[in-house]
Parts: C-alpha cells; sequence; structure tokens
C-alpha cells in the first residue's frame, strides 16, 4: 500500500483533522460522556497549535485520502532538565480498519521519527492508548519501548451518577462456584469466543515476538482453567 508522510498545515491539515479525529477510537477524553461533544476540537486547536511549531505529520493513501496523523511539541522543562532537546509525540489520529492503520501509523512513525532527528532532537517520547495495539505495535517496531502507563479517572462534579448498565445482548448472572464446572457446552463455547476476543489486548497480543494467531489461542485456555479450578 503507497503511503506519503509529509508535515501539514492550512486548509490541507484541517481536511485531514475533520476526517480522522471524529473517527479515533481511542481519542483522550472522547470516553467521558460530559466532555465528549468537545473532544475532538479540542485535538484540533493542540494540532493547528503544533503545525505552526515542531509540525503536525499527515500519512495519505495512494489517492490523497488521510490515513493517520500525529503531531510533535517539543518538551521546555525536560529539554533544560536533561541539558538536550526533548520531543514529545502525541496519540495518533486514523482510520480504525487494522489492516490499514497498522501500515499508516508504521509509515507516520518512521516520518515522526525522521522530523525530529533532523531538528536536532536527542529524546523523543511518544504516547498512545493502552488499548490502541496497533500504534503500540508501530512504536515497538521502530525501537521505542514502554516506561510507563498513565490511568485517567473522570468524574463530573454535578452529583450526576450514571448507573453501570451492561450492553445488550449481554446480562449479568450470578452463579455459585461450585455450579461452575456445570455450565452447558454453548455457555462454555460463548465463554472460549469471549475471552478470545476480550483479551485481544493482553500481555502475549502486545509481544512482538508472539505470533498474534498464537496468541489469540492463549487466553481461551487460560479461561476455562480459570473457572474450573
Amino acid at each position: 500500500m503507497p503511503i506519503a508522510v509529509a508535515r501539514e498545515r492550512g486548509a490541507r491539515l484541517e481536511e485531514a483533522l475533520a476526517t480522522l479525529l471524529p473517527a479515533e477510537p481511542y481519542l483522550a477524553y472522547a470516553n467521558f460522556a460530559p466532555i465528549a461533544p468537545r473532544a475532538v476540537d479540542l485535538h484540533r486547536r493542540w494540532w493547528l497549535a503544533a503545525a505552526e511549531a515542531e509540525g503536525a505529520l499527515v500519512a495519505r493513501g495512494e489517492a490523497g485520502e488521510p490515513l493517520a496523523t500525529v503531531c510533535v511539541a517539543r518538551r521546555d522543562f525536560e529539554s533544560a532538565h536533561f541539558g538536550v532537546p526533548v520531543a514529545r509525540i502525541a496519540a495518533p489520529a486514523a482510520v480504525v480498519a487494522e489492516d490499514v492503520r497498522l501500515p499508516a501509523l508504521r509509515a507516520l512513525y518512521a516520518g515522526a521519527w525522521q522530523t525530529v532527528g533532523d531538528a536536532g532532537y536527542r529524546h523523543v517520547s511518544a504516547v498512545c492508548s493502552a488499548r490502541d495495539r496497533t500504534a503500540c505495535w508501530a512504536l515497538q517496531e521502530h525501537g521505542a519501548f514502554h516506561v510507563g502507563t498513565k490511568i485517567s479517572w473522570m468524574q463530573p462534579l454535578d452529583g450526576r451518577r450514571d448507573a453501570a448498565v451492561v450492553p445488550p445482548p449481554l446480562r449479568l448472572e450470578v452463579r455459585e462456584r461450585a455450579r461452575i464446572p456445570d455450565l452447558p457446552r454453548g455457555s462454555w463455547r460463548r465463554l472460549h469466543e469471549w475471552s478470545r476476543a476480550g483479551f485481544d489486548r493482553g500481555p502475549f497480543v502486545f509481544d512482538l515476538d508472539v505470533p498474534p494467531e498464537r496468541a489469540a489461542t492463549l487466553y481461551p485456555v487460560w479461561t476455562e482453567k480459570a473457572f474450573t479450578g
């Protein structure tokens, strides 16, 4: 898949952001309903500011369609503290389909590495969602390694509490431990299928040395052992 990466600004960048930011499944703040409607505009302003400073990069397909984007910022405090230029690459915004997202992010991070290197930076930190396995894979492939995980907890301060809702067709059941081995075979089959999908962000999935298809077959076995003791 031919993919071109370039720094962009102005109307061309605006067009890419209008396509990619609303579609990004791991966009920060977009998973918190009270402020989600403003999340896209917040990120848009960050990208536009970066475009006028260190740069905003966009990966585009053969027809010129935007596939992924990141923005680069200088880390002033860290640069002064360590005495070397330090840059930060924000979490990406990209198309959802993994077969396109992965090559787009691979090309995008290669371009980002080149950009910060040409600008004289000696150290770069990149951020991505802990659920974004494609970004994690691409960053590892380009030599980055995991150094920390940030977990954000959010709560509206208007006194409102939203009840936990299980999306249909799921439902909650409470079973005594002794009865778990007696679950019907159909229930075990569904648990196996769900565990294969539910652990698609597990540690073996993120390990580049483990083939993805082999990683996926591990968790159904783990689930059955956990439930049967």
